[in-house]
């Protein structure tokens, strides 16, 4: 089932739960943190990136697992690279009294618009339509 549009642009749909499309949270998107994946991220609970919760090998832990890491099925082996991550940052935390003004705001400029629309014709002409190309005079009286 595809994604509905409207959801990810605005943060709410106008359908609600009548909407044939799928609400997906945006949080389920972030990346994975690569702190927390070598085994520690200082920022926690706070990190703008997802910390992803694994079961570490207990062999590992003890100090030695006669698995390879690609073939273990007790649990995860963290990775320490030589590579320098990149420092985390702080995830923001939205204001709920500004969130529901930014969604009062968006529904009143969608209201406007469609009003704008209404006014226009709804952008119908009226010899427009199916089937009359541009070569089209009228009713046949008219010639």
């Amino acid at each position: 089932m595809p994604e509905c549009n409207f959801f990810v642009r605005n943060g709410y749909c106008s359908n609600g739960d009548e909407c044939l499309y799928l609400h997906i949270d945006p949080d389920s998107k972030l990346p994975p943190c690569p702190h927390y994946d070598r085994g520690f991220c200082p920022l926690g609970p706070s990190c703008s990136k997802k910390h992803v919760r694994r079961s570490i090998c207990k062999y590992y832990l003890a100090g030695f697992c006669p698995n390879s890491v690609r073939q273990c099925k007790e649990g995860a082996h963290p990775k320490w690279p030589l590579q320098k991550l990149t420092p985390p940052t702080v995830r923001v935390k939205k204001d709920p009294e500004e969130e529901r003004e930014r969604v009062r705001e968006l529904r009143e400029r969608d209201a406007e618009r469609e009003d704008e629309r209404e006014r226009q014709g709804g952008g119908r002409r009226e010899w427009g339509g199916r089937g009359r190309g541009r070569f089209f005079r009228g009713r046949r009286g008219d010639r």
